[in-house]
């Protein structure tokens, strides 16, 4: 699901003129419904940041990737998309939808 409000182009690993190059944190903060089809259990969550060209969108060698190594790479079995997988998000079963 497409993320608005949020720039990627203008985060910066510290804040310009910071001696001391303390790292900056950045967080994207939203409230999504998720749809009836997606399943009970344990979830990768991801963040995909492809090339704004429709020819290179789904070719993960033009998708930004995170530079930290902890940071798995996921593309499908076609070997489209490239998406940095950030962690893993349970959905109840109980889940209000």
């Amino acid at each position: 699901m497409p993320v608005t409000g949020s720039g990627p182009r203008r985060w910066q690993p510290y804040r310009p003129g910071d001696e001391e190059f303390r790292p900056l944190v950045h967080r994207i903060v939203l409230t999504v419904p998720l749809p009836a089809t997606v399943k009970p259990g344990w979830h990768q969550l991801g963040l995909w940041l492809p090339d704004a060209g429709d020819s290179l969108r789904l070719d993960p060698r033009y998708s930004i990737r995170a530079a930290n190594r902890d940071v798995p790479w996921w593309t499908d079995s076609q070997g489209r998309y490239g998406i940095n997988v950030l962690g893993m998000l349970e959905v109840p079963a109980n889940v209000g939808r």
